[in-house]
């Protein structure tokens, strides 16, 4: 039973740092359908990695709690507190570009 609970909380857990950094560093992912289209493509290329090279396990389940975990962090991370402060960071981040042009920009 141990081993089960490890299974599925490890499951949900891994794939969530997702869910902050896929719509920070690229913005048409801020949508939820695009977020979600991606995460199931990314997911599902791991999967399907871990069958062809013999590594690991390849389960529809897996797919699943990976899929649901992100998609949870997604939703708590875009929910009031947590999105102020995804916002400061985003625009603490627009200030340092601004600071620093890149080199493209000179021309």
């Amino acid at each position: 039973m141990n081993s089960v609970v490890i299974n599925i909380v490890g499951n949900i857990i891994a794939f969530t740092p997702f869910a902050f950094f896929l719509p920070l560093f690229f913005k048409k992912l801020r949508s939820f359908s695009r977020f979600l289209l991606a995460m199931i493509c990314i997911v599902s290329t791991v999967e399907l990695l871990q069958f062809v090279l013999l590594a690991g396990s390849c389960d529809i389940d897996d797919v699943i709690l990976n899929v649901g975990g992100s998609c949870m962090a997604y939703g708590i991370l875009h929910i009031g507190f947590f999105s102020r402060i995804i916002e400061k960071i985003t625009l603490l981040q627009y200030r340092n570009e601004r600071k620093f042009p890149r080199i493209s920009e000179h021309n």
